[in-house]
């Protein structure tokens, strides 16, 4: 009887010690939940940049490559930018995954032969102006100005292992919308059509200070995931002639991604798998704030930034998570040791 006590006892401490730290759609991820993230202009950091000699329209909050249609187009951003992801069903092993992109003041530029028809994916009664130019290849150059353009798509998320898939089925790496049990040299991003992937170059968590966002303040531990692959090229497009760096940083808490792409570079798979292989993001706020502010107490976000949610967790301002998870190691080791010392004085007989 005592060895079967013993047994038990045993194979329930290793059920309990191997329990995972987190399930990789985390409890919040369920239809109808929406995660927004914005880069925002501020006119103060455009001057900065200006008096520094870049050209006011190279100063963007967003940068993208949109493949539509077998045609590549850069779409720059000079007025504020807010992306909303949104879990539209859920059936079976995956999340159907709406996402919107809502620009403001935004430049269009593209190639196509001579003659060709484009269909547009923008409103015409926002077109400012559209000028045309013939290149020596004979093709034309394309520039559209417009008031604000939407970009909308769907894509699918893995349950089991927050692996993004487009609707096709190709796959793109893990969601950057939330992350969990992040470890370096893990493949994170991969994008087949162009033979390119980028792994997990370290992960860094940072116990002293919260992160700010517009969201509100997240509370220590900020875990920042850095991430690195070979140059990625799309002939004619973009070239890196180094490695393509990207990073990002989230709350261990709730496994929500905080910002994305705070070096400059945004290599995406939620937006991959609609079509933007490639972004470039800046919160134009909060960089002014990281070139002239000290960060003591808290960190500033850079790239594309948490901006709001109806995800069932409080205000982060209203809850320490970092003390709620001490809270909940101890009653978990509490649980452990009083179900140890229950079970061995029944096995033992130990006086009441």
């Amino acid at each position: 009887m005592k060895k079967h006590c013993l047994f038990a006892l045993v194979t329930i401490m290793l059920f309990l010690f191997t329990l995972p730290i987190s399930t990789a759609t985390p409890y919040w991820a369920k239809p109808g939940v929406y995660i927004e993230y914005t880069a925002k202009r501020y006119n103060p950091y455009i001057e900065s940049q200006v008096n520094r000699g870049i050209k006011p329209e190279l100063v963007t909050t967003a940068s993208l490559l949109y493949f539509r249609n077998g045609t590549y187009y850069w779409v720059d951003c000079h007025n504020d930018t807010l992306i909303k992801f949104k879990i539209l069903t859920e059936r079976g092993e995956y999340l159907t995954m709406g996402v919107l992109l809502n620009l403001k003041n935004v430049t269009i530029k593209f190639e196509a032969q001579n003659g060709t028809q484009i269909s547009a994916f923008w409103n015409s009664a926002d077109v400012i102006s559209t000028s045309k130019r013939v290149l020596a290849d004979g093709k034309v150059s394309v520039k559209v100005k417009l008031r604000s353009l939407r970009i909308f798509g769907e894509y699918r998320i893995r349950k089991k292992d927050g692996m993004v898939f487009g609707m096709n089925g190709t796959p793109y790496g893990h969601t950057f919308i939330w992350m969990e049990n992040v470890s370096p040299n893990i493949t994170l991003v991969t994008f087949p059509m162009y033979n390119w992937s980028a792994t997990v170059k370290s992960v860094s968590p940072d116990n002293q200070r919260g992160l700010i966002t517009y969201y509100g303040l997240f509370q220590p531990p900020i875990v920042t995931v850095a991430v690195i692959g070979p140059p990625f090229k799309i002939p004619g497009k973009i070239e890196f002639t180094t490695v393509t760096p990207d990073s990002l940083r989230y709350d261990p808490s709730t496994g929500l991604v905080l910002n994305i792409g705070s070096v400059g570079v945004a290599l995406v798979p939620d937006l991959a798998a609609i079509g933007i292989p490639f972004a470039s993001f800046t919160d134009e706020y909060y960089q002014f704030k990281v070139q002239n502010e000290q960060e003591n107490n808290y960190l500033y976000p850079t790239g594309l930034v948490f901006y709001d949610t109806n995800a069932e967790f409080q205000k982060v301002q209203e809850i320490p998570f970092s003390k709620a998870r001490t809270i909940w190691k101890y009653v978990f080791w509490t649980s452990i040791v009083f179900l140890s010392f229950v079970v061995l004085k029944r096995s033992f007989g130990w006086p009441k």
